[in-house]
């Protein structure tokens, strides 16, 4: 009995992982629509709320910018930033629509509750206090170098 848990356990975090590596590589709403909706996407991840949807992405390591000092990048994959900080501004850019847009849309908050879960999770995560928050397309993300 304690082996077919196990197993079942290791086939649950395979096809997490998965879906992970389809959030890098299509993007959030290919994904979302790959396996069958937000709301499968929720069930598939055991994301119940908010929070635990940008716990998804805890763990980017920051990589100083080779052309700006005092900027850093957030990638998720090699390449594509999720997000990018200016210590010399105190401002955070931040990918519209694998997170804003997600937050405002499918989990339905307003742009108040939407701002407070990025602060709480970035705090608590990477320790950014104390900056502005500017929603942006992975275009301009990905140009920083």
């Amino acid at each position: 009995m304690k082996e077919r848990i196990r197993h079942i356990l290791r086939e649950e975090r395979s096809i997490q992982n998965r879906v992970m590596t389809m959030i890098k590589d299509l993007g959030v709403e290919k994904t979302f629509q790959m396996v069958g909706g937000f709301d499968n996407f929720k069930k598939i991840m055991n994301i119940e709320t908010p929070m635990d949807y940008l716990h998804l992405f805890n763990g980017m390591t920051p990589i100083e910018s080779e052309e700006i000092s005092g900027l850093y990048k957030y990638p998720y994959k090699e390449n594509h930033n999720l997000m990018v900080f200016s210590y010399i501004v105190n401002r955070l850019y931040i990918d519209d629509a694998k997170i804003v847009d997600v937050l405002r849309d499918d989990f339905e908050l307003n742009n108040n509750d939407t701002i407070n879960y990025l602060y709480d999770w970035l705090g608590q995560e990477y320790n950014l206090k104390d900056f502005m928050i500017i929603s942006t397309t992975s275009k301009h993300l990905n140009e920083i170098k």
